[in-house]
């Protein structure tokens, strides 16, 4: 069972998934992609 976002706070969410796909990039992993 997926584990549901909660749309109490979206602007953090969106921070967190910016960060992450900027380590990504930084880690340069066109594997992931």
């Amino acid at each position: 069972m997926p584990h549901k976002i909660q749309p109490r706070s979206p602007v953090p969410n969106q921070t967190s998934i910016n960060l992450t796909s900027n380590q990504k990039q930084r880690h340069e992993t066109p594997k992931s992609l």
